[in-house]
Order: C-alpha cells, then structure tokens, then sequence
C-alpha cells in the first residue's frame, strides 16, 4: 500500500501549532533525538537557566527545527549539507529521514512496516539530495519501497482527481497553479494540463524551476516578530522561545485563531521570567511587515550548518507586495494558455480570501471546483491526499503525471577535441517510469589501470539573485571511477543510464566490453566523490583550434562613422565613387584598440561571419551589405566590380551573396595564366566563403596553379593567406581539403620557411609560412597520420621542419630585445604540435605576427597591386 507523507515542518495538534524538532543528544555516540523526545529536551531551547538551555550566537547548536533542515537542505544544491553540532555532525538527509520514520512511528497502523510510501518533497529539491535522503530513508526502512513526489504535482492530483468529471475539454497551454506557504518554503508553481490519450486522465506536466527558492514561512514569521514583537538577535534565548514553543505567530500568519491556554507560559526574557502574553495587534496587517528576510533566525543557524543561506531578492518591500509579484510573475511566465483552476495549500494558507491572491483572477472556493481559488485548509491536506493517489495510480499502472528530467552531460575527448555527450536528455518522461540511454564507445579503460576519470556538466543552475557574493555552482564536476580490478589490455567501456523523476541522480552503470576480470561485478558512477571544477583541463593538440574574431560590443564604431555614412548615400557613378568606398570599408574593417589587464587587445567591428557586436552595428552591417549588392548590380564598369569585390568582402559572412557567386564563377574558369586579379580574388574570396563547396573550388584553383607551374611566382603569398584564413577562421573547412593538396600545400609552406631563412629573414613572410604548416594541420581530423613523425612517409619532411625551425631559432636569438625569447618560443611550440602536445593560444599570436601592416588596417597586399 502506499502510505503518503509530506514531512509537514508545521504540525496542527487541535488549533495550536507546534515545531517538529530534533536533537543531537550530547553523549558519546552523538545520536539524534527526533521529535517528541527532542521536545522533552532543555538543551538549546532558549532558556537563561539551565546553562544548556542558553542560546548564544556564533555558538554550534545541538537543536535543528526540521523546517529550516528542509529549506538549508534545498538550498545546498548538489553538495552534501551538514549540521554541526558540539560533540558530532549529521547530514541533513539523516536529520529529515529520522523525522520521516518518527512521523511513520507516531502514525501507528503499520505505517511504518507499508510496503510502499511516498514521501512529497519541495519542488526545488536536487537530484544529489534526493538520492541522499533516499539513501537515508531505504537505509531505515529496508522493506519498503521508497518513492518521492514533487510537493505541488501531488497537490494537482488531488485537484485533477477532485473535479475530473467536471473539467471538459482540456486544451494545449491549458494550466493549473498551486501555491504552498509553509515555514519550510513558499512555492509558486505551474503546471501545464495533458490529457493521456489512451485512458483519458488529465495530468499535471512539471517543468524544472528556473528561478532559485525564494524566501519561506519562516523568514516571514521571524520579520513578523521583529516588527511587532522588536525580537531579534539581541536577545537570541527569548527569540528561539517565540520562534519555536509558542504558536501564536504561526496561528497568526494562518489566519487562525488563538487557542489560549488555562494559564500563561512562561518566557524568559533578558535574564528574567515573565509571562508569554501576546497583544492581539501582533495579527494586525502581517502582510503589511517588511520583508527582512528572517536574519534573526539565520544568523543563530549559520554556525551549525555547512550550507551558507542565502540573501534573496526582494527585501525592504512589504511581505504582501512579495507574495503578490510571485503570483503575478507565474501568471505572466504561463501566458498563452487558460488558467483552469488554483490550488492554495501548506499550513500557512490561508483561510479566507486575501489581496495577493487576486493576480488569479478567480473567485475563492473552500471546495475543488474548476475556474476557482482553492483554498485547501480544511481537514484533508491536498499534498499528503495527491501522495496517497500517486502510489494507488502506479500500483493500478494508470497515468500519473509527466516530468522533465535535468539534462546531464560528459564530456569525452573526441580526435583530440572535447566533445559533450549526453547521458540524460532534457525530455519529458512519465512520473515513476524509468528513463533509459546507452553511450557506446566513448570511453577506455586502459591496460593495467583500474580508473576512468570524467567531467560530468550538470544542466544550467537556477538562475538566483543571490546578493551574499556566493560563489556560484563550478560548471563542472570532475571524478575518478574506480573499478575493482584492472584488464590486462585496453577496453572499450560503455555506459548504461536510468533515471526517473524525482528519483535521484541517473544510475548510470560502466560496462567494459572485455567482462572476464570483472568476474560479474558491477560498476556504477559514483557521484560523492566528485569535485567542482571551473574549466575542463587544457588538451594537448595536434593541430590548432579555430579563431573566433572578438568584436566590440560599442556600437559606436559603426553607427557614428562619417565614411560609412558617406557611402551609404553616395551613387556608383559619382566620380569619387571608389575612394568613398575606400574609407568606408577602412572604418568598418579598422580593428579597435582597448586595454585589458593592462595589456592593448584588439577588438574586430565585424566578425569573420559578418556580425557586428550590438544590434545597432548589426543594422549598419545589413544596410551596408545591401548597398552593396545594389551597387555591384549597377556597376558600370570592370574595374568598379572589382573593387567592389575586393572591398566589399571584408564585410567576410556578411557579404552580398552576388559578389561571393561572382568570386565563385572566377575561381572555376580554366586558367592558362594567373595575372594580379587572382592574387586579390583569392584572398577576397578567403573572407566571404563560407561553405564547405565554396572552399573545395577555392583549394582547386590554388592547387591547379601550382601543379600547372606556369605563372611566375606558383604560390604567391596571396595564395598562402587564403588558405590559412579558411582553415584558421571556419569550422570544418579541412574538409574540403584534399590529400593531394595538404600534401602540396605542405610543400609550398616548407618553401617559404626556407626561402626567408636563406634570406636571413624572420619577418612578416616567413612567419606566413610557418602560419601555413600550422593551419595545415587542420587536416590530421581526417588523417591523423599526417605530417606524423611516425609515418614513414614524412620522415624526410619531419627532419627538414625540425632542421629548418631550429635555424629559425638559432636566428631569432641574434635579434636584439624580448623579440628573440617571444620568436624562440612560438617556434618549440610548433615541434610540439607535430607531436601532438601542443597547447592553445598560439595561432592567434602567429597570425598577428604574419599579418601584412596594411592588412591590420582592412587591406591586403593583393589589393594594393
């Protein structure tokens, strides 16, 4: 049977309210004494006398309201969270689970021996603390099957089940809210409706939460005493005496009234003894309290709790004016579809119709009606009934509600790149059904080693408006998976991956492909030792990464330039049409100069696929480019299209694609000879191609030149800027590449090193050159055994590089200054890439120290002959 529960932090014993709390008992073995049994317990619990009674800040307390483990508890995240008391330390997963069992003790009727109980939890709780109060919980209860529900999913099923008859139609965007206040936490959730095609059941569809937990009943309850009571941490002990013995505040925020005892409590108070008599202006305007955040509260917890509380969002305005935005802001972020119905539950609801809820836009229902505010306060709690329903509906298996599971990711090292792998896809899958994956091939166990190491890249942390200066979530968790023996040769290993909703982190299994040294023993991710880390480790390369141009986010730089101005108004036949055009492609193709980290960066205007960096430069890059094209169209002569050409690329991805079918057109012409115009058309075309066809014809007409050996210079510098642009600026450009032509480019590239160093120059040519031999080795993602030293074939091609490069370096040390140490460096670094160890961030330094001086100013070399 299934035995729900929601662990309420806030328990109605006739009309009083009283705290669930448990104690560390101070013996030697540190046990936790949950419940009644803390009750009965002087420890800590605000009194001046005993001394164990006391409270003092900054001190390690032995007593933990089980509302605020709840909310500490969600608020840790994917960390284990703690509680530290003087003589021992629980997690917080053993506190809540031991409440639990209490719970299902006191319950009686064979609760606590069900074979089957659900537990709701907080919508935002995450997966490793699910799996850690699982792991508690099944700890305990050996023979019941554990399952946990999302607090307002369960809440819907009650509803959904309630009015099932007299729903109708249910359309798509259709959605139900439900909201809790309680002191563990205060929730404003929605819920899309679908109805299950084969049984007819409408269920309620959970997206993941986006925002961070906001504040809880019990940040409102300690800024209600602040404010009427002026209790705070000047005298922590009578504090904690309100906060958690006396119920009058909680009966207070729920809207219920007073249940007076026969004689008054006793409070101690600044040293003395006086009697507990609230004034009854204590329930005046609650929602009128400023919100604080409950600081009283949190600053007696921090020192027991390993999890640092958040300051949120949201203080100085009224405890009204906070829960009416939360209902705004889901009325707005549910835009598109009906609200079909309002649940609002927890024991701090409340009774009678208040303003904050007034953003639903529904008429108050003590009843589960459709179209109508639920005010669910009666004697059947909705959360704990939606629990019960669960279990009943997966032991008849009917639908039950649908779920999106948070996308998990690894990360392999895939020919020499990283590469992301899911292991769970963010896709919706039913409630209590099992989500299954398979990763095959991406890992190996090598010989004589008995670990694999991975990177795992959670889905994206809740965005949060911490203001505390916390260090946000590492993006990634790195971790050793050890396995209990090593192979005696390398192994594949596979992976096998379930996960359900709300049921922990994915198991997710290792499977080597070679299975005898495991002698049937399984092996499974294990996450509590993994660690937070903020970048994957640098990879050692066999080929250099591709270069993203950074462009300035200033709009300025294209929006207030006079020369882009001018041009955009001039006319094709204007006499000075050409050198208008000529300053206006200098002001957009010009680099800006910045200091960063006192060092000058250089930042592009346009990218290398036409994008400037704010929306109001991208405007002037689509104006410009279509100007172009218009006047490129109306061009009345040779020479004006091919400055056109030559000009109007540098506007790179974003030039007008009749001036790249042009350039396309060119380049596929038989050539009996090769004049200036290819020198420049080439290196033009190296800016606006972009496609992987585009390149191949490219590369043809280089290579035709080269083979045909009948223009002056075969493999002018023009040629060489060309390629290296196309294989250092666009993603997979390798692959228009054929083997006959690396090999030939590889060649010319060699030629050019020598050539200069004959010359004894270590200037702008021959470091183009070695550019060359570095974008090259783009093309070892399609043959690894390229430029290999261990391939026979380039062992003669390996020397001449190495001999050629340490002259080079030999020449470098005669120059004078830090120019020698800076040349010296880049040229090991390049060895080192031939050997596959090589390190990023060198391209980007060989590039500038290629690049033609008038090439830093938006023109090449070609354009001037």
């Amino acid at each position: 049977m299934a035995i729900p529960f929601q662990a309420r932090p806030v328990l109605a014993r006739g009309q009083a309210f009283f705290w669930q709390m448990s104690c560390c008992r101070k013996t030697p073995s540190a046990r936790l004494a949950p419940g009644k049994e803390a009750e009965a317990e002087r420890v800590h619990s605000g009194l001046s006398w005993p001394k164990e009674a006391q409270i003092e800040l900054g001190k390690l307390l032995r007593r933990v309201p089980v509302p605020c483990a709840w909310n500490l508890f969600v608020e840790a995240g994917d960390t284990t969270a703690r509680w530290n008391a003087p003589r021992g330390s629980f997690s917080l997963a053993t506190i809540l689970a031991e409440h639990v069992c209490t719970l299902l003790r006191d319950a009686g009727g064979g609760a606590a021996d069900a074979d089957e109980l659900v537990v709701t939890i907080p919508d935002h709780l995450a997966e490793y603390g699910q799996t850690a109060l699982l792991q508690e919980l099944r700890h305990r209860l050996p023979r019941s099957e554990i399952r946990l529900l999302w607090r307002p999913v369960a809440a819907a099923l009650t509803w959904l089940e309630a009015v099932r008859d007299n729903l109708g139609t249910v359309d798509a965007g259709d959605w139900l809210a439900v909201t809790y206040l309680g002191a563990d936490g205060i929730e404003c959730t929605g819920l899309r409706l679908q109805q299950d095609s084969a049984t007819g059941y409408v269920m309620p569809v959970r997206k993941r939460p986006t925002d961070a937990p906001g504040f809880s009943g019990a940040d409102w309850a300690v800024d209600v005493m602040a404010n009427r009571l002026q209790l705070g941490q000047d005298d922590p002990g009578a504090f904690w005496q309100v906060f958690t013995d006396f119920p009058e505040v909680w009966q207070a925020l729920a809207g219920r009234p007073w249940d007076r005892p026969q004689f008054s409590q006793v409070w101690s108070k600044a040293g003395s003894w006086c009697a507990w008599e609230p004034s009854s202006e204590l329930r005046r305007d609650l929602l009128g309290v400023p919100v604080g955040g409950g600081r009283a509260l949190w600053e007696i917890l921090g020192p027991s709790c390993s999890v640092v509380h958040e300051v949120r969002s949201g203080l100085g305005q009224t405890w009204g004016t906070y829960l009416r935005d939360a209902v705004l802001r889901l009325v707005r972020r549910m835009e598109g579809g009906r609200l079909r119905g309002a649940v609002v539950c927890g024991p701090l609801a409340p009774r009678d119709p208040t303003s904050w809820l007034d953003g639903f836009g529904m008429p108050a229902s003590c009843t589960p009606q459709p179209n109508a505010l639920w005010l669910a306060t009666g004697q059947d709690d909705p959360v704990a009934a939606g629990g019960r329903l669960y279990g009943e509906r997966l032991e008849q298996k009917l639908p039950t509600y649908l779920d999106t599971l948070p996308q998990l990711t690894t990360v392999v090292v895939d020919n020499y790149e990283y590469e992301d792998v899911l292991l769970v896809e963010a896709q919706t899958c039913k409630g209590g059904e099992p989500y299954n994956h398979s990763v095959d091939g991406k890992f190996q166990l090598q010989k004589d080693c008995d670990w694999v190491e991975f990177y795992l890249k959670p889905e994206g942390q809740a965005s949060s408006s911490r203001q505390d200066g916390r260090r946000k979530r590492a993006p990634y968790r790195k971790g050793k998976m050890r396995f209990p023996a090593a192979p005696d040769q390398d192994t594949v290993i596979d992976l096998m991956v379930v996960m359900r909703p709300a049921s922990g982190l994915a198991q997710v299994e290792l499977v080597p492909r070679q299975k005898d040294f495991l002698r049937g023993r399984q092996v499974f991710f294990d996450y509590s030792h993994m660690e937070d880390v903020d970048a994957l480790p640098l990879l050692k390369r066999g080929w250099p990464e591709v270069v993203k141009m950074e462009v300035t986010d200033d709009p300025a730089v294209l929006t207030q330039q006079a020369g882009i101005q001018r041009f955009l108004y001039s006319v094709v036949t204007d006499p000075n049409y050409i050198r208008i055009l000529e300053k206006a492609k200098v002001a957009w193709s010009t680099p800006k100069t910045v200091q960063r980290d006192g060092a000058s960066v250089r930042l592009m205007k346009i990218d290398q696929d036409g994008r400037a960096g704010s929306p109001e430069g991208q405007a002037v890059v689509a104006k410009l480019r279509n100007k172009l094209k218009e006047d490129f169209s109306q061009g009345h002569s040779v020479q004006y299209r091919d400055k056109i050409i030559t000009m109007g690329t540098w506007l790179w991805g974003g030039t007008p694609s009749v001036i790249s079918k042009s350039l396309e057109n060119y380049f596929e012409k038989h050539f009996t000879q090769w004049d200036c115009q290819w020198n420049y058309f080439s290196e033009a075309a190296s800016r606006c191609f972009s496609e992987d066809r585009q390149y191949k014809i490219l590369f043809c007409s280089i290579y035709d030149r080269i083979i045909k050996d009948t223009a002056k210079s075969p493999f002018p510098i023009h040629a060489a800027r060309s390629i290296c642009r196309i294989l250092n600026y666009r993603e997979n450009a390798q692959e228009a590449l054929t083997q006959e032509q690396a090999d030939s480019f590889l060649e010319q590239a060699l030629k050019k090193i020598d050539s200069e160093l004959r010359s004894t120059n270590l200037k702008k040519t021959f470091f183009q050159g070695v550019l060359l031999f570095l974008a090259l080795l783009q093309y070892r993602k399609i043959n690894k055994k390229f430029m290999s030293p261990d391939e026979p074939r380039y062992a003669g091609v390996f020397d001449h590089l190495k001999n050629s490069l340490g002259l080079a370096e030999e020449r470098a040390r005669e120059q004078p200054g830090r120019a020698a140490d800076r040349i010296a460096y880049w040229l090991r670094e390049i060895m080192q890439y031939v050997h596959f160890e090589g390190t990023p961030g060198i391209i980007q330094a060989l590039m500038e120290q290629a690049e033609d001086e008038e090439d830093a100013r938006g023109t090449s070399a070609g354009e001037r002959t």
